[in-house]
């Protein structure tokens, strides 16, 4: 039986109509049944709209897949998927640039161009479209192009190789089949190359396999490995597929365009897949869709959004059609810088239990009536985020069961959702129980805090993923019990290691379903790190940023938690905790000014007007 030819394929995500996060979450679930098995995403942008601006703003993204299916087979399924989402396919060129619920482009589709009357492939005008750029960007990881990135024993992250001969003349598709210029017979492929559900970035056996330099099926990679700016010497494997897309990402990443006869002229009227030459509209077509679009759906524009089309900031969703932004806002062009231009977040701290190691008591279990009072101070005084915990976390702490958890959180979590004048602030449960984030979501709150990163329940992850909720994917070492012994908290490189560690562990999470842009990262301070690596930690987060981090998760925002920690009471004198705000402070300053968008804390007032300060300093900068 012959085995099935899998392509990799890069798809653009758009939507400005109605929940537009639900939509695009939506259309990942649909995915893998029409046959297109989603690998990495990008990180969500809310983007001004182009070509026709009187719209509403648009949350794009970027995925890359691998399929079966040939080329307008995929086109079609895509249109599918658009159906399903109640975008109307029928309705003519107006419609087409009018708001939309959903909007699937086949950027690439292996290293082909595709030329065909109804899909050009590379992407007529994605060399012209920064909110396709900047999120195609992030789909390449640095172990794609370095192999060395892939360290040995990384299972879940292995890399990807170099191939040894020069890039191969490009493919040409032609509608009635995969008539393609097939690869050498070097061109060998990892293990599981013709699974269309397993990503060897994600996958330990495939690992051994594809990462080894003494692997007959891996040849060694050459010691001049590309870098942007220069010119590819190397045809790439990426994900163990047989026909990759790395040649035209890089490509198109470096020249600004990709190589195709087809470029498009930039106007509206000039199709995603069709029509060549591009006729602009005509005055009264014009502001028939500028009507069309002030009608649809009523919807307003988003905070801060430009007309222009040439607006985009990051963000990441939330399940009520809400985002939480975390970038001010970058004219296209101008790279996006992760953490700077935008105050950062205060999340109050609210614990519900008799064991705290710093404000328990003060909130004792069963006061439901007490812990809303503090949480109303808390939003009163700024906080952006909720953080709701039911047990202790504090280094040596027995686990509490997830049922006691639960009695302890769920009705505090209802009573903060009913009270009025904190509808608006998102909630956060902080919890490592599957079932008590599920349970808390179902009462109302909005972001899953999870200390283990999914490590001590299993159903976390695919649990959150069938819950479309942001994930505070922490870092730690063993449980709360164990984290600080000798062997938990020893590193060789504490900040490299650490971000090593979360990116494994965020591959993971989306290997499971959860979509790169509801990843927020914390790296854990005080959990499994000795007093000097905290303070590594807090003082290189630009360091594990850029050179741990790779592809979409060196973007993710970053949380950072040093409040009220007991080294702050080492290095201070304080040792009772309630006393340690001014530290907290000065702490959490310098994590906001490294690039920390969300800072966790007891001291709400105290925090957030040292995020003002942080703001103000780097509006000037």
């Amino acid at each position: 039986m012959t085995q099935p030819q899998y392509f990799e394929v890069v798809i653009a995500l758009g939507t400005n109509l109605g929940n537009r996060s639900e939509h695009l979450w939506k259309a990942l679930q649909r995915l893998p049944a029409r046959g297109i098995q989603p690998l990495r995403h990008s990180s969500l942008f809310e983007t001004s709209a182009a070509y026709v601006t009187a719209q509403p703003n648009f949350l794009n993204a970027a995925i890359l897949a691998r399929t079966a299916l040939p080329p307008l087979e995929l086109l079609a399924q895509l249109k599918a998927v658009e159906a399903e989402a109640g975008r109307d396919l029928h309705a003519g060129d107006l419609a087409r640039w009018g708001p939309r619920p959903l909007d699937l482009d086949i950027i690439f589709y292996g290293d082909m161009d595709i030329d065909e009357p109804t899909l050009t492939v590379p992407h007529p005008r994605c060399h012209e479209r920064e909110f396709v750029r900047q999120p195609v960007r992030e789909l390449l990881y640095d172990r794609d192009m370095d192999p060395s990135r892939s360290r040995a024993g990384q299972a879940g992250a292995a890399g990807s190789w170099q191939h040894p001969h020069g890039a191969q003349a490009r493919s040409k598709h032609h509608s009635s089949g995969h008539n393609t210029t097939r690869s050498s017979s070097d061109d060998i492929t990892t293990s599981d190359s013709s699974s269309p559900s397993s990503d060897s970035s994600s996958s330990p056996s495939s690992s051994s396999s594809s990462s080894s330099p003494s692997s007959p099926s891996s040849p060694s990679p050459s010691s001049s490995s590309p870098r942007y700016g220069e010119e590819p010497k190397h045809r790439w494997a990426l994900l163990g597929g047989r026909h990759w897309v790395l040649n035209k990402l890089v490509q198109y990443l470096i020249s600004g365009a990709p190589d195709s006869k087809a470029q498009g002229g930039g106007s509206p009227r000039s199709p995603s897949h069709s029509d060549h030459t591009p006729t602009p509209y005509t005055p009264a077509e014009a502001a028939a869709v500028a009507a069309s679009a002030a009608r649809a759906n009523g919807a307003a524009r988003p905070q801060g959004g430009d007309a222009g089309g040439d607006v985009m900031r990051r963000v990441t969703p939330l399940r009520d059609g809400r985002v939480m932004q975390w970038d001010s806002g970058a004219r296209l062009g101008s790279p996006l810088k992760p953490g700077t231009g935008s105050d950062t977040i205060v999340m109050g701290i609210l614990n519900v239990t008799p064991d705290s190691f710093s404000d328990g008591r003060s909130n004792p279990v069963g006061d439901v009536d007490g812990a809303v009072a503090c949480a109303r101070r808390m939003v009163e005084a700024g906080a952006g985020l909720l953080d709701v915990g039911g047990q202790s976390t504090r280094p040596g702490a027995a686990l509490v069961s997830a049922e006691d958890e639960a009695g302890r959180v769920l009705p505090v979590i209802r009573a903060i959702r009913q009270d009025r004048s904190m509808s608006h602030v998102p909630i956060s449960i902080d919890t490592h129980y599957a079932s008590v984030a599920a349970a808390a979501v179902e009462a109302g709150a909005d972001v899953v805090n999870d200390i283990s990163g999914g490590s001590m329940d299993p159903e976390m992850h695919s649990t959150v993923a069938s819950l479309n909720v942001p994930y505070i994917l922490m870092h730690m070492r063993g449980t709360p019990r164990t984290m600080q012994s000798p062997e938990n908290t020893t590193y060789a490189c504490v900040w490299r290691e650490v971000g090593e560690e979360l990116q494994r562990s965020a591959e993971r999470a989306v290997a499971a379903g959860i979509p790169a842009w509801n990843i927020i990262l914390d790296p854990g301070i005080g959990f499994s790190k000795t007093e000097e690596g905290n303070l590594r930690l807090i003082r290189e987060l630009p360091k594990m940023r850029s050179m741990a981090l790779q592809g979409v998760f060196r973007n993710s925002p970053v949380l950072m938690g040093p409040s009220r920690k007991g080294f702050l009471g080492r290095i201070s004198g304080r040792k009772v905790a309630a006393e340690r705000d001014a530290c907290s402070i000065a702490a959490s300053v310098v994590c906001a000014l490294s690039g920390a968008q969300i800072v966790r804390a007891h001291d709400v007032q105290g925090h957030v007007d040292a995020m003002r300060i942080v703001a103000a300093l780097q509006r000037v900068l």
